[in-house]
């Protein structure tokens, strides 16, 4: 247990995307399974959050190999290599790291040493870290070497014996009329993914590398369901799918559907108890008789720590980790977590359509 990982104001240290992927995976297999996540806000961006996601997937997915750590090579302090070695009985995950200012070379030999075990039978090897797509096409057993060179401070990350589950869609939606962001379960070829039903004209993945930018030949309809062929980092093709509805400029019209994030934007011109907006029993935002607020959503609900007197402006915000959130006047009021996943789509009723919008995206802080 350690008070990590640390990236904030008093460390005073600074990196750029691509440092604090090396900086989490690598923690990662030192084998700590709690992440007390020390982040000031103001360092962070929307790269490094999808990295952070990315690597607490990637633990929470190898917790089983990861607990297993072993530490080897050269100490940090003397510029050499060292790593963490991560080994079950079918399956392994290593770090190396070159902590010196030249390139260097590291031969890897699967033993005892490392937490290999006799009986660990030849398997395939796909490298983790840094972003590459393929295996090995020589597979590794007890007793087998491994030669890996490091450039100058790079890390590298090796999963021997991978078993690919089956990819999937966790969630999609469309950023404009044509363009659709879709996060996978896992690591994808951003060349390995394809649609029959609407062409893909461009795709971009993301740097959490499961989640893809694609822009497709033809417009999206209100409600879609697209079937999606995608390359995993091994080879492998799956097929899903995507369902999602397309509004323009995020605003809901009708009801809010699937496990997404949302947000409730309502105006108020002296309104005391009544029902802002309801939808069937999943989701509600309300005024009572006691002048509080109340935003519920499944089983779960927020109430706001002030009244609504002098409120000019409710806003409702669920995010997608399942944060519920009220602002008032734009000003954060009160929140909670929800466990509730999943809307019906359900036709929504709104006390006034000129007073209540509802967004299919969680308004971030400064939009409230």
């Amino acid at each position: 247990y350690n008070h990590d990982p640390i990236y904030g104001n008093e460390a005073k240290v600074s990196m750029n995307d691509s440092d604090f992927r090396d900086y989490l995976f690598t923690m990662a297999t030192r084998g700590t399974c709690f992440w007390e996540l020390y982040y000031s806000h103001n360092m962070m961006n929307e790269n490094k959050w999808r990295i952070n996601y990315s690597a607490l997937r990637f633990i929470e997915d190898n917790l089983d190999i990861l607990s297993n750590s072993i530490v080897f090579g050269t100490k940090p302090s003397l510029f050499g290599v060292y790593g963490y070695s991560c080994f079950g009985e079918h399956e392994g995950i290593v770090s190396l790291r070159n902590s010196s200012a030249k390139k260097m070379s590291y031969t890897l030999k699967l033993d005892e040493k490392i937490g290999v075990g006799k009986n660990y039978m030849p398997k395939n090897m796909v490298l983790v870290l840094p972003y590459t797509t393929g295996c090995d096409k020589k597979q590794y057993g007890y007793g087998d070497e491994v030669e890996v060179t490091l450039e100058a401070y790079q890390t590298k990350i090796l999963h021997f014996g991978k078993v690919q589950k089956p990819v999937k869609v966790l969630w999609a939606k469309a950023k404009d009329k044509n363009t659709l962001e879709v996060t996978f379960d896992h690591t994808v070829d951003i060349n390995g993914i394809f649609c029959e039903q609407n062409p893909i004209t461009a795709c971009e993945l993301l740097e959490d590398y499961m989640t893809a930018l694609i822009t497709f030949r033809d417009d999206f309809s209100r409600k879609n369901e697209l079937d999606i062929k995608v390359k995993d980092i091994m080879g492998n093709t799956h097929k899903t799918s995507a369902m999602f509805d397309y509004y323009e400029g995020n605003k809901v019209l009708y009801g809010l559907w699937g496990s997404y994030d949302f947000s409730i934007r309502a105006t108020l011109d002296g309104e005391q108890a009544c029902v802002l907006m309801k939808q069937g029993d999943e989701v509600s935002l309300r005024i009572e008789e006691d002048g509080y607020v109340y935003f519920k959503v499944g089983l779960d609900e927020v109430k706001s720590r002030s009244k609504v007197k002098d409120v000019v402006l409710i806003t409702a915000v669920r995010e997608r980790n399942g944060v519920l959130k009220l602002y008032l006047n734009g000003n954060l009021d009160s929140g909670t977590t929800s466990l509730s996943t999943f809307l019906s789509g359900e036709n929504a009723y709104c006390y006034d359509s000129a007073k209540v919008t509802i967004y299919n995206k969680a308004l971030a802080f400064d939009e409230v």
